[in-house]
């Protein structure tokens, strides 16, 4: 049984024999030893130039250096022209195969499937069925419109949406006791046990 073999050399259990160490170029699949390794043949998907193995995007075989191959150098289809995927797409495919590129959901950037969001877009939340716009920065919005910049069209009850809708306001005395309220009892009249800013 070999115990090392010379450099540039690797040990094949199967056939108990010393044999070239291919790998030693990247993506090779078959070579030969003069005074350095001589790569002849390259994996499934590369392709040989000046003793080095390339993938070449576009060619419809996906590899380990691309993330997509859809058999097209276009962008706009998922699949851009580095072989990456786009933003509001996602890809399937296996290594060897040809990629098939489909759109996220709706305001949805990133996604491995279409029925799921990773990120939505800028001033929207994945709510585990799509992506709705983000109210959580106003305080207390419940309802809210990003159609020209985030506004707040409804709030929690007891809260109301200010004049330009960029905030929810309280009212003392409106008889609905919120978080800010000690007591609310529906009028701003001192000593009735409910002072006029709403504090016992």
């Amino acid at each position: 049984m070999c115990l090392s073999c010379f450099t540039n050399y690797t040990y094949s259990i199967a056939n108990n024999t010393c044999t070239i160490d291919c790998s030693l170029v990247n993506y090779c699949a078959s070579c030969n030893f003069t005074s350095t390794i001589n790569c002849l043949t390259c994996l499934n998907g590369f392709y040989l130039s000046s003793n080095t193995c390339s993938s070449l995007c576009g060619d419809g075989i996906l590899v380990s250096t691309e993330q997509c191959d859809d058999h097209n150098t276009a962008n706009g289809d998922g699949c851009s022209a580095n072989c990456t995927i786009e933003p509001k797409y996602y890809c399937t495919g296996v290594i060897n195969s040809t990629s098939a590129c489909l759109s996220c959901l709706p305001l949805c950037l990133t996604c491995t499937n279409s029925s799921s969001c990773n990120g939505c877009e800028v001033g929207y939340t994945y709510n585990s069925t799509n992506c709705t716009i983000d109210c959580s920065p106003i305080k207390y919005c419940t309802l809210c419109d990003f159609s020209n910049g985030l506004t707040c069209t409804s709030c929690l009850i007891g809260y109301y949406p200010n004049g330009n809708l960029s905030s929810c306001f309280y009212t003392c005395g409106d008889g609905i006791r919120v978080a800010e309220e000690q007591c609310d009892d529906g009028n701003v009249t001192d000593n009735d046990g409910c002072s006029s800013n709403c504090t016992l």
